[in-house]
């Protein structure tokens, strides 16, 4: 292995496809995720509902993110309220952040390129922040 860095993957914004980006972004892979892939799981998502009568609530599915930075994640992913034309158009925009190589970056793919936090602190501060103004964390744990 030695001292090589791994190269980060980062798509960049296209049309309305940040969820799209968000995932690839998000599992450092192009087309880990494609159209087709995320048109399918929405059809299933119509079709079917496994909780149907059975629902849990979000407090017991997900943990503050405060108490998850120092867990095992794969990463997080952002629901982001976006207003434009001074509140006229709203709309939402999926954003991922990732530790790679032990630093923690924002895969925003309206960036021209990954932003790094300098420190978990940091980190801690802009998601604060967001959560403030309506942001929505998906936690993604890591499978190893």
């Amino acid at each position: 292995m030695g001292d090589e860095q791994k190269q980060i993957y980062h798509e960049k914004q296209k049309l309305q496809f940040c969820l799209l980006h968000s995932l690839n972004n998000l599992f450092q892979e192009k087309d880990a995720f494609t159209r087709k892939d995320l048109d399918d799981i929405a059809e299933k998502l119509v079709q079917e509902d496994p909780y149907e009568g059975n629902r849990m609530p979000f407090s017991v599915i997900f943990k503050p993110h405060h108490n998850s930075l120092t867990g095992k994640l794969m990463g997080i992913v952002l629901n982001v309220p976006v207003r434009k034309y001074g509140g006229l158009w709203r709309s939402r925009h999926w954003v991922s952040l990732r530790r790679i190589n032990g630093i923690w970056y924002n895969l925003d793919s309206d960036f021209t390129s990954p932003c790094s936090f300098g420190s978990t602190e940091e980190l801690r501060d802009f998601l604060d922040a967001a959560i403030d103004g309506g942001t929505e964390l998906l936690l993604v744990k890591d499978d190893d």
